[in-house]
């Protein structure tokens, strides 16, 4: 089964993109991040090239909402 991944965002840094990966997952959203940092080794190639945020075309709506939740800071964290 081929699956149509498309980019729903990029970051400059790898640290954000983690962060709104971890939201995404944790909302049912798969998602792959991807990026050319020579393998962890230049963080400097990261920031010049970015770091895409990849989800399956059939959850690009719902991805594109949580974004604009996570964006503004919407979300709401559960309680402790």
């Amino acid at each position: 089964m081929n699956v149509s991944m498309v980019k729903l965002t990029s970051f400059s840094d790898r640290i954000e993109a983690e962060m709104l990966k971890s939201f995404l997952v944790d909302s049912g959203i798969n998602v792959i991040i991807h990026s050319d940092d020579a393998g962890g080794i230049d963080n400097g190639i990261t920031a010049a090239n970015g770091v895409f945020i990849i989800v399956p075309r059939e959850q690009l709506e719902d991805a594109q909402v949580l974004l604009n939740e996570y964006l503004n800071h919407s979300v709401e964290l559960p309680p402790e």
